[in-house]
């Protein structure tokens, strides 16, 4: 039978002619760049885009010796593997497009903005029907049947990923409508912001419509294609995610409506948030002088033109660029790790955060974040650049450290040795140099060179030569040299290793410019020796440690003081919160005149309880601090539990089962102590999260000794989503959804106490204080182990998720909920309130259950639980 001629994309095909052959030296180059792209298609030298022949009688490329590209065969797409492993010498490159990307660009590049028109390229499910397609035409292998079943494949495809679309954004429209149910949200919402909240609708609305009529009007100008009915010229492609587009532009306002009856200030800010999070590419662009867009500057600010707000107008116009100049130093440390909307997600969350913390733990959480991570940046970015430099250096490139000592003794002995010349006059200049750096050194003969093998003592010869007394010495070995007459031999060429390159020729493009400042900063690097480079390393990581060490001690410890603690010291305070309760630590505390530096609480009094409960007692038998003794030892007690069941399951376990593992450790742990003592949960939660961050940073800088360690840890329950950027996301996700819907609850709850613990207790508490654990700990969990095991009914859409896993998910949201509500009520901290409301926490769980079935654009541990928080606020269970 014969081979299928090629489609005109087919990767295997050369853009060059075809007839024409490919010379061995071109096969074996190792240039990144077999073509060059221009306007989106792959041109000549003379600009014009070469066609494929209709018929070749040369024999194919892949029956040569070289094979000009073989597909890979990595398992991932990481990128991590080597360009010449394997036997080809290039990695299977894609065909340049023929057609325009998806988004705002033209086929002729004639942009104003440099974005582009908005032409878009169909997806690769529909390039790969259409190339089978001509296939099937071309060779005649099948019959008109099979192509009319697999557009009928790719139809149906297309379809469910367009219900799968609408779906998501008929559930995040219905979450509104679910929020403005609220008790007394609406209320508050149509009598003091009904303005801006309409005017942030009908912005997002018209520009959507508008660029819906550029996109026509694009194709319309620019395609190269023959004419099309104009319903034929917008086509939504399967692959396209709205996530960029929903979650960072509604999900902010729907969390400020839910907040509005006692939280009145959040609203203005993240109307103009949201809006500043809108796609650049949905905006209309008229130049960017200062680095953004300025119609999107003054979109933004419209809003709040004629609103009463709390804030500062100034501060709020200031808004826009904060979050536009936060996004990409997010980027430059998270690179690949983020999505796009988690990433707006992030900026936006930190800049409430910026603004609006007003509590002790908002303000800690805020020191932590924004001072630790600005201070850190500031202090420790170029170290810790130098130090990932450096790791990534293989240690067979560095010098060996035997030539350099061999050089350096027999220079000496040739300067202790300067009387005796005939000495130095029969010293041979025949010696080889495996070095990966040539030095000049001068050869001896036989004898000299066995002599020179033998150890020796007490000689200055056989010691190590410092870098400044080692250029002083060479430099008076030079001078008496050519006093005597001698020169010293240029160092002959090696014949073993790869020569060393000349000078490259000068280029005057900028980025063989920056090439060769990297290549010169990782010559540095390269002419260590694999001692100095651990020196370096361990030089790079105290640094790092120290100036992190500072930045507690001085910097955060003096913030928290100021403005979280009232002037009480961190470290004092935190003793008095601990064990404050405890007999002999009060008694050693006022022996020895502590009470300014150790701030302790009144003792409890019995006759404050009217009612046996949990938390009458609390309160006012057992003492706080003692329940928060208890509250850590029995985390530490779960903790260690947990661990022991996973390191002796890991080896029958899946990844996914051991994973899962910790979402249990997470809902035993948190959800009853959030409901026993929410605020020193918030708190808790908050620190771990600093420390969590901090470990990562740690670990993906290669910082001796901790790095080895935590990756080694984590090397067992990392994912193809940690996998995507430096930033190992999923404990760090998995910690987030826990802590933001008991962050976010606390905002609502009114706080008492005074003196030094102001603002360190509520009397009531909130089920969607737990929304977070039971949505992470005990739908996700349940929704893999049920969907893995007993899933057979896919949803009609791709991604694998299953009708039984979505019904998994809802019933244990509903059962999480039913436990949490019911441990509050039992133990007092939560009123009857005329009802249970299992219909409504079972809503609510299908509900969470939905997003997470159709979510992709954005982590399901992260997003799920604020829309579970909203729906246990909306239908105020």
């Amino acid at each position: 039978m014969p081979s299928p001629p090629s489609s005109p994309t087919d990767p295997r095909r050369s853009r060059a002619d075809p007839a024409l052959p490919i010379p061995r030296s071109t096969a074996l180059s190792r240039s990144p760049h077999p073509y060059h792209r221009h306007g989106g298609a792959s041109k000549d030298s003379k600009g014009a885009t070469p066609r494929p022949a209709e018929k070749s009688t040369t024999p194919s490329i892949e029956d040569s010796t070289f094979q000009w590209h073989r597909p890979s065969t990595s398992p991932d797409d990481s990128g991590t593997e080597a360009d010449d492993e394997g036997f080809t010498v290039l990695r299977s490159l894609p065909a340049p497009p023929l057609r325009p990307r998806k988004g705002l660009r033209d086929a002729k590049g004639s942009s104003e903005d440099g974005v582009g028109s908005p032409l878009r390229t169909p997806d690769a499910s529909e390039r790969t029907g259409k190339g089978e397609g001509r296939i099937i035409k071309q060779n005649g292998w099948e019959s008109r049947v099979e192509e009319r079943r697999l557009a009928e494949r790719v139809y149906r495809r297309r379809r469910a990923e367009i219900a799968r679309r609408v779906v998501e954004a008929a559930l995040a429209a219905g979450i509104g409508v679910v929020v403005l149910c609220g008790q007394g949200v609406w209320s508050v919402a149509w009598r003091g912001h009904k303005v801006e909240l309409v005017t942030h609708l009908v912005i997002t609305l018209v520009l959507g419509a508008l660029y819906l009529v550029r996109l026509v009007y694009w194709s319309w100008t620019y395609s190269v294609s023959p004419p099309r009915p104009l319903r034929k010229r917008i086509r939504l492609p399967t692959s396209f995610d709205p996530a960029p587009l929903l979650y960072p532009t509604f999900l902010p306002i729907h969390v400020a409506l839910s907040l509005l009856p006692s939280q009145r200030k959040l609203i203005v800010p993240n109307i103009i948030l949201s809006l500043s999070s809108l796609p650049p590419g949905v905006i209309p662009a008229f130049g960017k002088p200062l680095g953004f867009n300025l119609a999107h500057w003054v979109i933004s600010t419209i809003p709040f033109s004629n609103a009463e707000t709390l804030m500062d107008r100034e501060k709020i116009v200031l808004l826009f660029p904060l979050h536009q100049a936060l996004s990409p130093v997010l980027y430059y440390l998270t690179t690949t790790s983020l999505l796009p909307a988690e990433l707006k997600l992030l900026s936006t969350a930190l800049v409430n955060l910026l603004i609006h913390s007003t509590s002790p733990q908002s303000v800690i959480l805020k020191a932590s974040l924004w001072g630790g991570g600005v201070s850190t940046f500031i202090l420790c970015g170029h170290v810790l650049r130098w130090g990932v430099a450096l790791a990534r250096v293989p240690r067979w490139r560095f010098r060996r450290a035997s030539t350099v000592i061999t050089a350096n003794n027999i220079l000496l002995r040739a300067l202790e040795g300067a009387g005796n010349i005939s000495n130095l006059g029969g010293a041979k200049q025949t010696i080889e140099s495996d070095a990966d750096e040539d030095e000049p050194v001068v050869s001896l003969n036989l004898k000299q060179r066995r002599e020179e093998r033998r150890p020796r003592n007490n000689s200055i010869g056989s010691l190590v030569v410092p870098g400044e007394l080692r250029a002083t010495v060479e430099n008076y070995g030079s001078a008496l040299t050519a006093k005597l007459g001698m020169s010293l031999p240029r160092p002959p060429r090696r014949r073993n290793t790869l020569p060393v390159s000349v000078e490259p020729r000068e280029k005057d493009s900028s980025r063989s410019r920056s090439r060769k400042e990297r290549s010169s900063a990782m010559q540095t690097y390269l002419n260590m020796t694999p001692l100095q480079a651990k020196a370096h390393k361990w030089g790079y990581a105290l640094y790092v440690y120290t100036a992190v060490l500072g930045i507690v001690l001085v910097g955060l410890r003096g913030y928290v003081a100021m403005f979280a603690l009232r002037g009480m010291d961190p470290f004092g305070w935190a003793l008095g919160y601990a064990f404050g309760d405890v007999s002999p630590f009060r008694l050693w505390v006022v022996s020895n005149n502590l009470e300014r530096w150790i701030a302790l609480p009144d003792r409890a009094s019995t006759a404050a309880c009217r009612h046996r409960s949990l938390a009458c007692i609390r309160q006012s038998t057992f003492g706080s601090a003692n329940s928060r003794l208890v509250i850590c030892g029995y985390c530490a007690l779960v903790l260690t539990f947990g661990l022991f069941i996973v390191s002796q399951l890991s080896r029958v376990l899946e990844v996914d089962t051991r994973r899962k593992v910790f979402h249990g450790m997470m809902v035993v742990m948190f959800l009853p102590t959030i409901v026993i003592d929410p605020l020193f949960t918030s708190l808790a939660l908050s620190l771990i999260l600093a420390l969590f961050l901090l470990l990562d940073l740690f670990r993906a800088s290669q910082l001796p000794p901790l790095s080895i360690p935590i990756s080694h840890f984590l090397a067992p329950y990392v994912d193809g989503r940690d996998l995507r950027g430096p930033v190992v996301v999923s404990h760090i996700f998995l910690l987030i959804g826990c802590a933001i819907p008991v962050w976010l609850s606390l905002a609502a709850v009114p706080r008492t106490s005074a003196g030094p613990w102001a603002g360190w207790e509520v009397q009531s508490r909130d089920v969607s204080m737990i929304a977070g654990v039971v949505c992470v700990g005990m739908g996700d969990a349940a929704a893999s182990l049920v969907g893995r095991r007993y899933g057979r009914h896919k949803w009609f859409w791709s991604g694998g998720k299953s009708l039984e896993g979505s019904a998994a998910f809802a019933v244990a949201v509903a059962v999480g909920l039913s436990l949490g509500k019911g441990w509050g009520i039992l133990g007092g901290w939560l009123e009857w309130g005329g009802g249970f409301g299992a219909g409504r926490m079972l809503v609510a769980g299908a509900g969470a259950s939905l997003m997470e079935a159709v979510l992709t654009g954005g982590n399901d541990n992260v997003i799920v639980p604020v829309v579970l928080w909203l729906f246990v606020r909306g239908l105020r269970i």
